[in-house]
């Protein structure tokens, strides 16, 4: 069975089907964001943004093959199918920005709250030493 050969308009709107699924995962992404939850539930939105902005974009490259083989290059519709690619990667590269930035900040916190209980723990373990010379003097005639 020869495999399935769809039309522009077709691929068009499964493309804008896609852009719309992306648009509400960044909904959600800024909603996550702005509750600063634990870095794995913006982590898991974000993977799932990536795989839809992958998608998306070779929903983009199998629209302009087809314009350019139906002989229309220089088309409105390979303009816009451009800009429509250019703004779905604008929106996907300010959207990782942000989670790259966050990624950094949790980990830097996390760094900061790790040193402080080594410092916490070690601290602990020299008052206890400095107590048992303390007693082990003391109980020496």
């Amino acid at each position: 069975m020869p495999p399935k050969v769809e039309n522009i308009a077709s691929l068009i709107a499964k493309r804008d089907i896609a852009i719309a699924s992306l648009d509400k995962l960044y909904e959600e992404f800024n909603t996550l964001y702005h509750l600063e939850p634990e870095l794995i539930a913006l982590e898991d939105v974000h993977k799932e943004i990536e795989a839809k902005y992958r998608s998306v974009k070779k929903q983009q490259s199998t629209i302009a093959e087809r314009l350019i083989d139906s002989g229309e290059p220089e088309s409105d519709k390979m303009s816009a199918n451009t800009q429509i690619g250019d703004k779905v990667k604008s929106d996907y590269l300010k959207y990782t920005e942000r989670f790259v930035v966050y990624q950094k900040k949790l980990n830097a916190e996390k760094k900061l709250s790790n040193d402080h209980e080594k410092l916490q723990a070690m601290t602990s373990a020299v008052t206890k030493n400095g107590r048992c010379f303390k007693f082990a003097k003391e109980r020496k005639p």
